[in-house]
């Protein structure tokens, strides 16, 4: 399933970061000759080492996430329901007010500030932070949302920008 999905997107992600971290930045023809193809240099022109920074470590994302369950819990009053087609990548595009009564069988998601959700259907991109003027509304289940357990460990826009990497497009688009 999804998790299956996030853990190969992490591991390739995780190789890529790898090869730009040891990637030579040259500026001109003498830096390029001057620096040898076995070691490996920042853009500052340092030795780079993979020794992670302390206070760092190396954790399986889904150590920090967790995936949000669908239900919501009689409400009174109105909410904005945002199905998939009114979110487009960062923003939200229109919604519809629903009561509790009314309120569509897919209308069954909440948020908290700091989730990220994601359209799980194909060959889409959307994806979009929860502000805190989004937590009132209700979600579609066409929606995967992510809560991050601890927001010291990870940042909620490094999720973001993760889920709009192509590569974790590539192996949603394949489930």
């Amino acid at each position: 399933g999804y998790q299956e999905c996030f853990n190969n997107v992490h591991s390739t992600l995780k190789r890529q970061d790898h090869r730009r971290a040891n990637a030579t930045r040259a500026h001109n023809k003498e830096d390029t000759q001057r620096l040898s193809a076995s070691t490996k240099y920042d853009a500052k022109g340092e030795k780079m080492t993979n020794k992670l920074p302390d206070g760092w470590e190396d954790a399986h994302l889904f150590k920090y996430l967790e995936l949000v369950s669908s239900g919501v819990k009689q409400f009174q009053g109105k909410k904005t329901y945002i199905d998939t087609g009114s979110l487009e990548t960062g923003r939200i595009r229109g919604g519809e007010e629903v009561d509790d009564a009314t309120r569509p069988s897919r209308a069954n998601m909440e948020a908290k500030e700091g989730d990220v959700l994601f359209a799980k259907m194909k060959d889409t991109e959307k994806v979009y932070l929860i502000s805190k003027d989004d937590v009132n509304n209700l979600y579609s289940t066409g929606f995967a949302i992510l809560r991050i357990k601890d927001k010291t460990k990870l940042l909620p826009k490094y999720i973001y920008f993760w889920l709009r990497a192509d590569d974790f497009q590539r192996l949603k688009n394949k489930e």
